[in-house]
């Protein structure tokens, strides 16, 4: 062989792979078509896009944080406890998928962020929640119902306090509440509002595609609102049709996204289902409110719909594809779980526990206790927070709270108070559970940690009034009839005992009471006898929307001693120290850390111990189903005879109308024959 015949057949590497020459052929033409047969054999076959990966996206999501700024002690499925959540190790997903992502990432909020822990003692002066949340990295939020527990002057306290701060906050959005126009004139709130400020929608630009985003109040959250003078809310789905045609058609973005304080549920048609279906522009809605957990995202139409829980024990992530023109792509979607495995970021770790020595001091002080103060200890946990709100009746831990009232009470007034017969409190009021372990006073104070009192401190106060037998009986029909609708109304009690039969008529089901006397027995209750009966303030309060619910049916008018009405409430409450000058309010989480704390030390370490009859319900009342007709018209009421007379009314009338109607055919019949 020659060597112009070896030149010509000369093997040369390109690109990795041996090359043979033809002979004749320029080596720039052969170069040239060795990388058309490379990216053809990398190029997708005809049809197939490819993804536009600089449009990819991802939105982190949370709603109900509810100032949880620690881990939760949750029991798992082997009843072991638990540590989820957290928002240092929140922060720690947060910055990674930042890092994995940059400039791709969009971090949201549906509300409620506030109310319930020990942290939102600091609502007012220091707003540690928004100001948490924006060290974290979230873009925006809404409002919920619960930062309005403080009323609208709270709300107005807050907003300028975060402003106030200098630190990086969350862009706050919501576009259908806000102050009545008639109370606008002079309203801190307004001022606030337009300071902060708080508007209808907002635009953020993420990696070239831009994001709309706007807050919704839902119609549950306004029925939720406790201090709603000079609030007004508007039409949700109205509201939002008007949103999103300003942010299609003014702004020219690219996604929507809608922070709904609304709701979903796992079954039934829910707010933000609706929301969905009447605005399908949206393209997500993180949604907020009934806490709800979706494991796999609701999708409407194009709408896609994602909840991932309350209190931060998991973060949302969704990841989409944006195409401009185009509605986005559902990519992934899934709730990562807060766990312990997580490393909390050292800066917001630091300032979480900045704010717990502010609540020391600035809250717990007068108390004379500490955040993580040990009250007592307990070898068992009791019923969860999710496990009672599914199923409305007793629990120990109401059983628990309710003893906690009534020893508060008498332990204030001493020997020269009256005998307090009973002490009621409704399961909405209870925020959180017991577990297993140290009981340390923030614990304590999670389960009860609602409101504001008259004197405008942190939670609500203790009342006691008189009642009637018959006005008790009323109020027990709550757990009857409202109860299973909605387990909020659900009742927790000390020192009363009943049945009821739910195959009866409606507020007309309990029967066999028997309220407890002052050497420690129980006796038949006297319909007209007066009975003294403890409650919380906003219980009280919660009685007249109750009656307009139950139709009057459950009316109750508190009474002095002496039977003559109390026409202001602030009359009736209980004062914790009667020694000093005015009323020390007696506040629901004090009555319940002050009777553990006083609990016995059973095994000498010296901490008190959690009685084991809270370890179950003791059976204080309880449903009794029967269709026996002396069961069902057992100490029945006017309520029962009425429906019973109606119903024999009825059954006489058709009766008589099927006569008369026999009558006239058989009188057709003859004259036919005839």
């Amino acid at each position: 062989m020659g060597a112009g015949r070896l030149a010509n057949k000369k093997e040369q590497v390109f690109g990795g792979r041996y090359v043979l020459k033809r002979k004749g052929m320029p080596g720039r033409l052969t170069a040239l078509l060795l990388v058309l047969y490379l990216l053809a054999a990398f190029l997708p076959p005809p049809g197939k896009a490819v993804p536009a990966q600089k449009h990819r996206l991802t939105i982190l999501f949370t709603h109900d944080l509810h100032s949880h700024f620690d881990p939760n002690k949750i029991v798992n499925e082997h009843d072991e406890v638990v540590l989820l959540g957290g928002l240092a190790r929140l922060a720690a997903i947060v910055e990674r998928e930042k890092a994995t992502n940059p400039g791709r990432v969009l971090v949201v909020d549906a509300g409620d962020f506030s109310m319930g822990t020990l942290i939102h003692t600091l609502f007012r002066t220091e707003a540690a929640e928004l100001r948490l949340m924006g060290k974290i990295g979230y873009d925006a939020t809404t409002i919920g119902n619960h930062e309005l527990d403080f009323d609208s002057s709270g709300l107005a306290s807050m907003l300028t306090a975060a402003k106030a701060s200098g630190d990086p906050l969350p862009r706050l959005v919501a576009a259908n509440i806000g102050v009545k126009p008639d109370k606008a004139n002079g309203s801190i709130l307004k001022q606030a509002l337009d300071s902060y400020p708080v508007e209808p929608y907002t635009v953020i630009e993420r990696a070239g595609i831009r994001i709309g985003i706007f807050g919704l109040f839902g119609r549950s959250a306004t029925r939720d609102l406790i201090w709603d003078e000079d609030i007004l809310v508007e039409n949700q789905v109205a509201t939002a049709r008007e949103i999103v045609k300003q942010l299609r058609e003014k702004e020219k973005v690219d996604l929507i996204v809608c922070l709904s304080h609304g709701g979903t549920q796992t079954e039934g048609h829910s707010e933000d289902e609706i929301l969905a279906e009447e605005v399908p522009e949206i393209d997500f809605i993180v949604s907020g409110h009934t806490h709800t957990i979706l494991k796999q995202p609701i999708i409407k139409g194009n709408t896609i719909i994602g909840s991932a829980g309350c209190f931060g024990t998991h973060l949302g992530i969704l990841k989409l594809d944006c195409q401009p023109g185009e509605r986005p792509t559902l990519v992934s979607y899934h709730l990562e779980e807060v766990s312990p495995e997580l490393t909390p970021v050292p800066a917001i770790a630091e300032e979480i526990n900045r704010y717990k020595k502010i609540v020391d001091r600035e809250f717990l002080a007068e108390t004379g206790y500490t955040y993580d103060q040990v009250l007592a200890e307990s070898d068992y946990n009791l019923e969860s927070y999710v496990s009672m709100r599914e199923n409305a009746v007793e629990s120990g831990l109401g059983d628990l709270i309710a003893d906690s009232f009534r020893a508060a009470v008498m332990k204030a007034e001493g020997e020269a108070g009256d005998y307090l017969h009973l002490a009621v409190h409704p399961l909405g009021e209870i925020r959180a559970s017991l577990t297993a372990g140290n009981l340390e006073v923030d614990d304590v104070f999670q389960v009860l940690s609602l409101g504001q009192g008259i004197d405008r401190t942190i939670g609500y106060p203790l009342i006691t009034c008189y009642l009637t037998g018959r006005e008790i009986k009323n109020c027990l029909e709550t757990q009857s009839t409202l109860a299973p609708v909605s387990s909020k109304y659900s009742l927790q009690v000390s020192g009363i005992r009943f049945e009821y039969n739910p195959n009866r008529v409606p507020f007309d089901r309990v029967y066999n009471i028997r309220i407890s006397t002052p050497d420690g027995g129980y006796e038949p209750m006297e319909p007209d006898k007066l009975y003294r009966v403890c409650a919380s303030y906003m219980t009280a309060v919660m009685l007249n929307k109750m009656g307009s619910m139950s139709y009057g049916i459950i009316s109750a008018t508190p009474k002095d001693k002496s039977g003559r009405p109390i026409t202001d409430l602030t009359q009736a409450l209980v004062d914790a120290d009667p020694h000093r000058p005015g009323v020390q309010e007696l506040k629901e989480w004090a009555a319940l850390a002050d009777y553990l704390a006083a609990q016995p030390d059973l095994d000498g370490n010296g901490i008190a111990d959690l009685p084991t009859k809270y370890r179950q319900p003791e059976g204080r009342y309880r449903a009794v189903p029967s269709w026996n007709p002396v069961n069902i018209l057992r100490e029945a009421t006017y309520i029962t005879w009425g429906v019973l007379a109606g119903s024999v009314l009825i059954l006489v009338l058709c009766t008589l109308g099927v006569r008369g109607i026999a009558r006239r055919m058989r009188s057709r019949n003859k004259t036919i024959e005839v």
